[in-house]
């Protein structure tokens, strides 16, 4: 492992409230045999409250939408700045570090894929350990939080349900889930459905010959057939075969892979000690909101600390205090409290 590097610099939000941003970087072990060669020294953006150095302060993992990353928060500092600043204004102080995610299919949805890498284990055994050792942070099971939206949504369950006694918290906006309503219809979609196996097969390793075009449903489709139906061998399942033929045995694995069904199967998704929070906007445009309540479904009964809630408009709209909101509940608002 090589050494952190570190810069930091100073943000003035308001005359009384400073926020520090950390730029650390982590050579990662887990990473090292990923099947796609990419790259395992990855950026965190440690967002904190100036002068808060020598206070063990609660660690929220942030984990970004699809495509997003750590870059982004530290070429664009304000908004996760103020995440920090509105947190410390209602008396609850955070180390907040978004995390890097992506993979050379854009998002690796925080999973462990034989073809695409080991991006839970990295996440829950490496990086979080060595940002709780960096900034004297997260002690103690209730004052660690991981939280995602979209993608890092699914994310935020996904590693919450991996690792009961890492996360004491689990903001989960948005969240990837409930396949066979805001999946399934994309994986039939002509765009896909166009896409011979061979070309798909080239873009796997070793060759990894491109494919156009790489957006919209079919980008996404191959980013989760990597993600979620991987083989031992680095390759992975495609939706359809050689022939054209739609192979639902392949969605069959993304569905394995959906927080919804996950629930749905287990006795007991979460740890009592645990509390969830789980939210869809409204209007969203991909029915997040519907794969929201569906995990909230799952769960009643199976002893969950949980809340949902379901604020107006769409998809991305308003993140910035959705994601103060759900670290509040999760930190000290009790269940009925929350507000619109």
């Amino acid at each position: 492992m090589l050494a952190p590097l570190i810069a930091t610099g100073l943000m003035a939000l308001m005359p009384d409230v400073q926020v520090e941003c950390d730029d650390l970087v982590f050579d990662s072990k887990v990473l090292a045999d990923n099947p796609l060669k990419d790259p395992t020294k990855r950026h965190v953006a440690v967002f904190r409250p100036a002068g808060t150095r020598e206070i063990s302060l609660p660690l929220v993992i942030y984990l970004p939408g699809f495509g997003g990353s750590s870059d982004d928060a530290l070429a664009h500092q304000t908004g996760w700045a103020n995440i920090v600043k509105s947190l410390h204004e209602v008396g609850k102080d955070v180390v907040f570090a978004v995390v890097d995610g992506r993979n050379r299919y854009v998002c690796s949805q925080y999973v462990n894929s034989p073809s695409s890498g080991r991006y839970l284990d990295y996440i829950c055994d490496e990086l979080t350990p060595f940002i709780q050792k960096k900034e004297n942070c997260g002690r103690g099971i209730q004052n660690r939080l991981v939280v995602g939206h979209s993608s890092g949504g699914f994310g935020a369950l996904r590693l919450g349900m991996a690792r009961k006694k890492l996360f004491g918290g689990v903001v989960a906006l948005s969240p990837d889930s409930y396949f066979d309503v805001t999946h399934k219809p994309f994986t039939v979609d002509p765009a896909v459905a166009k896409i011979g196996l061979d070309k798909i097969m080239a873009t796997a390793s070793p060759t990894f010959a491109p494919i156009e075009p790489l957006g919209g449903d079919v980008g996404y489709a191959l980013a989760l057939c990597a993600d979620y139906a991987g083989n031992k061998d680095g390759s992975f399942n495609w939706l359809y075969d050689a022939k054209g033929h739609y192979r639902p045995e392949t969605y069959e694995q993304w569905r394995d892979a959906d927080p919804a069904v996950i629930a749905e199967r287990s006795r007991k998704p979460f740890d009592p000690v645990q509390r969830v929070y789980v939210e869809g906007a409204a209007q969203d445009d991909f029915k997040a909101n519907l794969g929201a309540q569906k995990v909230a479904d799952e769960l009643k009964g199976k002893g969950v600390t949980f809340t949902t809630y379901f604020p107006p408009g769409h998809h991305s709209d308003h993140l910035q205090e959705r994601v103060v909101r759900g670290i509040s509940w999760v930190l000290w608002a009790p269940t009925h409290d929350i507000a619109p």
